[in-house]
């Protein structure tokens, strides 16, 4: 079902956004590690933060949380990490197909002695791995900035926020393999990917909000692993992992399936 020749091929087409992206993400989860301390062993910063706790809240933060290196990283470095990860996602998997007719690659591509099915997995394992690193790397160098900077009480919470934004990621490359059939070019795709990432995640800001408002946060991906929970529980919620894992599953089968019977 996979080839390493298209795989590979596809690696080579996304390595400067991978790099890039991969570099900003992980330098700005290590410099926020490693402010961890001057936060959480300040007195006074923790007493302006809980007159702010309505605000924390809709993101999932709570004052306790913050007392430990681990609550700090669920509270600020998760937060860009999710985010950033999503918005990765979702722009890899809704251009795969886009991004090829835009570089006029795509009759090249599809004339290759490959099945149209085999050239999609073999896309969406390139995608997975890309995003299976950005996470692994993530976790080791948010471990790093704690035992460097500050203390790590538990290995496990970091373990679990990084598993929390990378289900989220999972869940937008779904998406993102469904709007494959809805845009017709990179940049619509990409403009796309990004809007839906930012109205899941402002979305999900009002959770807090009065009235019938707060009830679309619970249509947000990013309500689906609440950091709080996550650092206070040590767990992950099984709905959320197979909210986020189906929707990866039903947009992996519903491209190849769209794929092999559209016109191209």
């Amino acid at each position: 079902m996979m080839s390493r020749n298209l795989i590979g091929m596809e690696l080579k087409s996304l390595r400067v956004s991978f790099l890039v992206g991969t570099l900003v993400l992980l330098i700005y989860q290590f410099v926020l590690g490693a402010m961890a301390d001057s936060f959480a062993g300040n007195a006074g910063m923790m007493e302006v933060l809980q007159g702010k706790s309505a605000i924390l809240e809709s993101f999932g933060i709570n004052t306790v949380m913050m007392s430990s290196y681990e609550g700090w990283v669920g509270a600020q470095p998760h937060m860009l990490f999710a985010l950033l990860l999503s918005a990765f996602s979702a722009i890899w998997a809704g251009t795969c197909i886009s991004r090829e007719r835009d570089k006029g690659t795509a009759e090249y591509l599809f004339s290759l002695p490959y099945s149209r099915r085999e050239i999609f997995f073999s896309k969406a394992a390139a995608h997975l791995l890309l995003v299976t690193i950005i996470a692994l790397l993530t976790f080791l160098v948010n471990w790093a900035a704690g035992e460097l900077f500050s203390s790590v009480s538990n290995v496990k919470i970091l373990l679990l926020l990084v598993l929390a934004g990378y289900c989220i990621a999972l869940a937008f490359l779904g998406i993102g393999y469904i709007l494959t059939f809805w845009v017709t070019s990179e940049r619509a795709a990409t403009s796309t990917g990004i809007g839906l990432v930012l109205m899941m995640f402002f979305m999900g800001l009002l959770s807090t909000a009065p009235g019938n408002a707060a009830r679309l946060a619970d249509l947000s991906l990013f309500r689906l692993f609440v950091p709080s929970d996550i650092v206070m529980d040590v767990t992950l919620t099984a709905a959320g992992v197979l909210i986020t894992v189906g929707l990866y599953a039903v947009g992996l089968a519903a491209a190849a399936l769209g794929l092999e019977r559209q016109d191209l």
